[in-house]
């Protein structure tokens, strides 16, 4: 397994407001995701808390399209709405345990 730090950055404009973005994004996505991405996610359910506030965990259902992984299991660590921030902690699923030991992602 690797070990380091991979820190991606993107930048995209868009029509729509970033908080109306940011809010569907993080507060609406387990409903928007499947319908979005139905060729890659089959469902995206809430395991703990209401998906949106700290300690909330998810699991999101990725499609047979997906052949590097079937699921993965995240917590929310950091929910800052003021500045439209996110972090989480992947718990389960994905390349957990294959490719590295421990991952996090942030927005």
């Amino acid at each position: 397994m690797a070990s380091g730090t991979i820190l991606r950055e993107y930048y995209s404009s868009s029509a729509v407001q970033e908080d109306r973005l940011w809010k569907a994004a993080f507060f609406d996505g387990h409903n928007l995701l499947p319908k979005i991405l139905p060729g890659i996610i089959t469902s995206n359910d809430i395991l703990k808390g209401d998906g949106a506030a700290v300690h909330s965990v998810r699991m999101t259902n990725f499609t047979d399209a997906n052949k590097d992984c079937k699921f993965v299991k995240d917590r929310v660590e950091v929910m800052d709405r003021e500045n439209l921030s996110v972090k989480y902690c992947i718990l389960d699923g994905g390349v957990l345990g294959v490719k590295v030991k421990s991952y996090s992602v942030g927005f």
